[in-house]
């Protein structure tokens, strides 16, 4: 950056409250394909809100920034060659004679989520046959037997890697098993969520057999993101994030932000290694409360007598309320709200608390959607699905555990050339959520839903791609107004919210429209059922 390298770019200083413009400039050649990432502040490029931005030979562009958070954060590109090599520096926020903002008080809505990295063999492509039917070709013909074919000197399609997997709580003895609408997530980890307001608490445990951490993209961290320390095998420490109205998204981005979180003791070996989630972040009110979650974050204290209940409404308890409001008219609780049939009920007035009060059943045919907790993880109001897609490149000569790899997997481990050409690029796996040839399953609709996909793209030099859906277009926003479209670009930390109303029933395919990424395996199918209520 301006010709410097290793952090020792100086000047970047400024006050605590400053609005500061980066001016950003890129030369040179195809290798050329900078990922700018700012950390502690988000920056603000055409109304939206970003941490990063790619910038590309003889383009220029201007960001703005207010500095909220005070102390040293990291300026870099996050293409993860260029990191490695030297594209990283820092910038400074003093006080100048102002007052830092007071802590996040402890009783704010917290969402809490048990996150481990665990070591297993992850399958690439289970199966060929999607694979050799749509390039026609035999086994040995095809362009997957470059990557997936193993031999005395090829792993094939199977890996060790490190994933972040979700556990029911704090003893992390039982894994969340990953329902119907979770089995698109592949190698990703689960969705975290919250809305701005909210602090999203991760308590993390390394079963891992190295260190590892989180950095989260789109989150108040209150520490230097830069030097998040690295959480040691058998370790478990607690993430506090704090969803602050300056990280939310503004009035021209849609109701929620898609960003990602990843480990960073050692950002290109760990992420190739395979730790990466989706992180969305929303406006508030727009993310369907998961169940047994207090407004203050804590458990529900369930003394209720509705066990028995079948009710098939969200709230999922009938005859239940922390607290109402005086109304006039007819109205119904379901769950924690009162639905008003005239009006809205009278705020304000004499809050009646809920044991000074019986509220009589009364039964009705009630059709309505049932949403479990994991259901509803990455789901918002205005929407009946939501998908999650990383498109890159896994580059395994880059993984932690090659060596192992190497070792279990090839017929002859002492013939290897590591430094091989053609070795090299058969561990180079062109994925979406770490799945190639077809084997991503779980992408399922029904025509006339409206579905948000989660879109990230995150890697190298090689990491260009374009998100192509055929049969179905999408909108995303800009200045505030949708666009059409049904290719997106993705490139190293870029993240993005679309939203789609297929219409067109049938199965269709999704893929990098990149060729050399199609040949690769980076191609996948959705599939639109007949029109109906979500199931």
């Amino acid at each position: 950056m301006n010709g410097y390298m290793f952090g020792t770019l100086s000047g970047l200083e400024m006050c605590k409250g400053d609005r500061v413009s980066w001016h950003l400039l890129g030369l040179g050649s195809e290798a050329d394909i900078h990922s700018f990432f700012i950390f502690g502040n988000p920056i603000t490029r055409s109304g939206r809100r970003h941490d990063s931005t790619s910038i590309f030979p003889h383009t220029s562009l201007t960001l703005l920034m207010e500095a909220k958070a005070v102390g040293d954060f990291g300026i870099v590109c996050r293409t993860m060659t260029h990191f490695t090599e030297g594209m990283k520096h820092r910038y400074h926020v003093a006080l100048c004679g102002g007052r830092l903002d007071p802590p996040p008080p402890h009783n704010i809505p917290t969402r809490r989520v048990y996150l481990a990295a665990v070591e297993i063999d992850w399958d690439y492509a289970p199966s060929r046959k999607w694979e050799l039917g749509r390039h026609n070709m035999t086994m040995e013909e095809s362009y997957g037997h470059a990557f997936l074919a193993r031999g005395d000197t090829t792993i094939g399609s199977v890996y060790k890697k490190a994933v972040y997997r979700e556990y029911t709580d704090e003893t992390f003895t039982e894994r969340v098993q990953r329902g119907p609408k979770e089995e698109h997530l592949g190698i990703l980890g689960p969705v975290l969520e919250a809305e701005v307001g909210e602090r999203l608490e991760v308590v993390f445990k390394n079963m891992a057999s190295r260190p590892y951490n989180i950095h989260a993209h789109g989150v108040y961290e209150q520490e230097d993101s830069c030097h998040i320390p690295p959480v040691y095998p058998g370790n478990t420490t607690t993430y506090r994030w704090f969803i602050a109205e300056w990280w939310g998204p503004t009035e021209n981005d849609p109701d929620c932000l898609t960003w990602a979180y990843y480990s960073t003791v050692n950002p290109n070996k760990d992420l190739h290694s395979g730790l990466i989630g989706p992180v969305v972040t929303c406006k508030k009110g727009k993310l369907h409360r998961e169940s047994g979650e207090d407004e203050d974050g804590d458990e529900d204290d369930d003394d209720d007598d509705d066990d028995d209940d079948d009710s098939h409404q969200r709230g999922g308890r009938p005859g239940w309320a922390q607290k109402i409001r005086r109304f006039r008219g007819k109205g119904w609780a379901l769950g924690r709200s009162i639905h008003h049939q005239r009006g809205l009920a009278l705020g304000h007035r004499n809050p009646i608390d809920r044991d000074n009060i019986h509220i009589r059943r009364r039964w009705w045919d009630l059709k309505t959607l049932r949403r479990s907790r994991r259901e509803a993880r990455g789901v918002v109001a205005g929407a009946d699905r939501a998908f999650a897609l990383l498109f890159m490149v896994f580059d395994e000569n880059h993984s932690w555990y090659l060596r192992e790899n190497i070792n279990r997997f090839c017929g002859t481990p002492s013939a290897v050339d590591m430094e091989d050409e053609d070795f090299m690029e058969s561990n180079k796996m062109h994925g979406i959520n770490g799945l190639m040839y077809g084997n991503l399953h779980g992408l399922v609709m029904h025509a006339g839903e409206n579905v948000d996909w989660y879109l990230l793209g995150m890697g190298d030099e090689i990491d260009i791609h374009t998100a192509h859906f055929h049969g179905q277009g999408f909108t995303y926003q800009v200045l505030g107004h949708a666009h059409r479209a049904d290719v997106f670009d993705l490139f190293p930390l870029t993240f993005e919210t679309v939203r789609m109303v297929p219409e067109n029933v049938g199965s269709w395919l999704l893929h990098c429209h990149v060729a050399d990424h199609i040949h690769g395996g980076m191609e996948t199918v959705y599939t639109v059922l007949e029109g109906q209520h979500a199931e």
